[in-house]
């Protein structure tokens, strides 16, 4: 088998027939022998394009994950060993990195004293528990930054990153389990086979996402990516934040690029009006609703940035594919939206959620021209909870002198 390894394309063949195989049944001990798993010495480069060829052939990401937890289990060795470069001194991915290991030293604080209720039982430890499941909500954070920076700007650079939606899919696992993990401990009476349970899926699947990120993701990132072009996005990032780290707000200063453009000359004709572009980009950031808009081709082309925004964006999503945007889980909503937007059978969606402490009406509006031609979809999410109070009428203005 050796002489046929000695590419990223051979290689990663090989993890995804094997792969293959796993989740067809088959035997796990005799496929590595047949493959040679253990003999191959595989880098992070060759899980991308592993991942993209898997998920051709299977499309259940939840048989994906398991088959994946089994891959990465028996290259972990091999990963960590390899000499990948690291991230520079206060730089994007740098942040990143301390910010798993500040992930990691929270679980290190928890995982004694679930062990230790786990053995006696004490449920006196359970508050304790729970206020370290509340800390590690930030984890939140961290996966959004790099839902909203990381994943779109190696999506522009890596013709394979299907790998990003496994991650993606296992981030939103982690935050909806924590949340459940709360709830279960709140809840009486107390189920506590569900919380072994669902606390154990917490520490796995954050444990490997650490690593994933810390093996496969940056050392991808750093040999593949001019790490310019992440920092470009520091101070969104600031804004997005971290789980735990802490970007220095003279570090965001340092590497704001030049994008007050105070000499641009002309104004746009919007037919009903002629508007600079600082007031065009003044209006959208007034109106209380966030707004995005993806064109005919599906990529994102603009969005709003009120200031209490109830989704993050950043700059990194502009020219990507709205459906790299989403979960995995509700890809085929969007692609049912678009298609029926496209073909001219629908022209509006709308949904309404709980959504930490605000009811949002989340709606889907297709775009057309004066012809009638398809040119996008427009989303405009609204925080509804206060309109749902207004009753009667109100005429006079109520401002105090």
């Amino acid at each position: 088998m050796s002489e046929i390894s000695n590419t990223i394309e051979q290689r990663a063949k090989i993890l995804a027939d094997f792969m293959t195989e796993l989740a067809q049944g088959k035997n796990g001990a005799q496929l590595v022998k047949k493959y040679n798993i253990l003999e191959i010495n595989f880098i992070p480069k060759d899980i991308l394009p592993a991942f993209d060829l898997l998920m051709e052939r299977i499309d259940d990401i939840n048989t994906v994950k398991v088959v994946s937890n089994k891959i990465f289990n028996l290259l972990y060795k091999i990963l960590k060993s390899y000499p990948a470069l690291t991230p520079k001194e206060n730089t994007l991915l740098h942040f990143i990195s301390i910010d798993n290991q500040l992930i990691d030293k929270q679980l290190q604080q928890l995982r004694p004293i679930q062990k230790k209720f786990i053995q006696t039982g004490n449920h006196s430890l359970l508050n304790q528990i729970k206020q370290g499941f509340i800390e590690l909500q930030n984890v939140e954070k961290h996966y959004t930054l790099l839902q909203n920076i990381v994943f779109p700007i190696a999506e522009k650079h890596w013709q394979h990153h299907q790998c990003l939606s496994l991650l993606w899919h296992i981030q939103d696992l982690v935050v909806n389990k924590i949340k459940k993990i709360i709830q279960i401990i709140d809840t009486k009476p107390f189920e506590e086979k569900i919380f072994h349970k669902t606390s154990a899926e917490i520490f796995f699947d954050t444990y490997t996402l650490i690593f994933r990120e810390n093996h496969v993701l940056i050392p991808a990132l750093l040999e593949t990516i001019d790490t310019d072009e992440i920092d470009a996005n520091l101070q969104q990032a600031t804004e997005i934040g971290l789980a735990f780290a802490q970007i220095p707000e003279q570090i965001t200063k340092n590497n704001k690029t030049a994008k007050q453009q105070t000499n641009i000359q002309g104004l746009v004709d919007l037919h009903t009006g002629k508007l600079t572009p600082e007031q065009i980009r003044l209006i959208f950031s007034h109106l209380p609703l966030d707004i995005t808009y993806v064109d005919e081709n599906d990529q994102v082309k603009f969005f709003s940035q009120p200031p209490d925004r109830v989704f993050h964006r950043t700059k990194a999503i502009l020219g990507r594919k709205v459906q790299n945007c989403h979960p995995p889980d509700s890809v085929h909503i969007v692609n049912k939206i678009v298609d029926q937007f496209r073909q001219g059978k629908k022209d509006k969606a709308s949904f309404w959620i709980h959504f930490r402490d605000k009811y949002l009406l989340i709606q889907y509006f297709a775009v057309r021209d004066e012809q009638g031609n398809y040119r996008g979809v427009l989303e405009v999410t609204q925080d509804i909870a206060d309109i749902q109070k207004i009753t009667g009428d109100k005429r006079l203005l109520d401002w105090e002198e």
